[in-house]
């Protein structure tokens, strides 16, 4: 479902894969406390069009992966957007992300 509310620009549906007391970093340096925070942080979305996002899970066990993605999308000023970089997740028993890590960069 995260590529498809990510796409669709559904940042409600986005932010109730998470738990009420999910660790989330944004990245290494920025911490997200609350779900309104994730939220907030997610409407940056909608300025991103165009959007591909492509994942591969590289490692998994007892509800923790670590995930690949690759991204591309075309911001408000038409710009052609590509970032890389790699998940840290942890589910609960229910399938709530109750930690989510990210670290990506900018490709050219």
């Amino acid at each position: 479902h995260f590529e498809e509310y990510w796409v669709n620009h559904d940042i409600v549906s986005v932010s109730s894969l998470f738990s009420d007391d999910a660790i989330y970093w944004e990245t290494p340096h920025k911490k997200l406390s609350s779900r309104d925070e994730i939220q907030n942080e997610w409407s940056a979305i909608k300025n991103q069009f165009d959007i591909r996002l492509n994942t591969s899970v590289y490692s998994s066990q007892n509800n923790r992966y670590t995930v690949q993605w690759d991204l591309f999308y075309t911001n408000e000023s038409h710009d052609e957007k590509h970032w890389k970089g790699v998940y840290l997740i942890e589910l609960n028993e229910s399938g709530t992300c109750t930690y989510f890590y990210q670290v990506g960069e900018s490709q050219p």
